[in-house]
């Protein structure tokens, strides 16, 4: 028999969180109603369904919110699953919906400025984008010369500071301070 095995040590986790009240998760768990399929009351069905799980992998359920059973369960590393909460902010971009962080390490954006963004009300594709005002104590931004040049196409064509700032997701003083610095 495999009682003293990593994969078994799981599945006796995994039923004690979701029927002893006394374990110390369980209002995460069984106190929240989330149960363990009839199959998974033997070990040996449990363990047909799952394997072994990879090194540093743990039980993750996909649907955070239902039930210990073949179709919502699968072997997770501990991004995956911190990634997979109730708490778990999830952005929409372009029809794919994917956990904040996720979309932050791809892009190479700060979790903390998107987390501000978002407070701000921004969009979705307005917090995940890249952060155009890396300013020097000179004021001056680091931005193509292409950019440069939409900002100063549209002001002269009479849009206001707080609209183009808008659209580059900068206050209005800023773009002030790129015109003035710029030839």
């Amino acid at each position: 028999m495999m009682t003293n095995t990593r994969v078994h040590r799981i599945w006796r986790a995994m039923l004690s969180r979701c029927r002893n009240p006394k374990t110390i998760n369980y209002k995460h768990y069984g106190g929240r109603g989330i149960r363990v399929c009839k199959r998974w009351e033997k070990f040996e069905n449990f363990f047909a369904d799952m394997g072994h799980p990879p090194e540093s992998h743990s039980l993750d359920r996909i649907n955070s919110n239902g039930n210990y059973e073949a179709r919502n369960c699968r072997w997770s590393s501990q991004i995956e699953q911190v990634r997979n909460t109730n708490k778990t902010i999830r952005l929409t971009i372009n029809g794919a919906t994917k956990p904040m962080a996720e979309w932050c390490q791809e892009r190479g954006i700060s979790y903390g400025a998107a987390i501000r963004r978002l407070r701000k009300g921004l969009s979705h594709s307005a917090v995940l984008s890249p952060s155009r005002l890396p300013m020097s104590k000179t004021k001056k931004r680091l931005i193509s010369d292409e950019q440069m040049k939409e900002v100063r196409t549209r002001r002269a064509a009479g849009e206001t500071l707080a609209s183009i700032g808008a659209s580059f997701n900068v206050k209005k003083d800023h773009i002030w301070a790129l015109l003035k610095d710029s030839p």
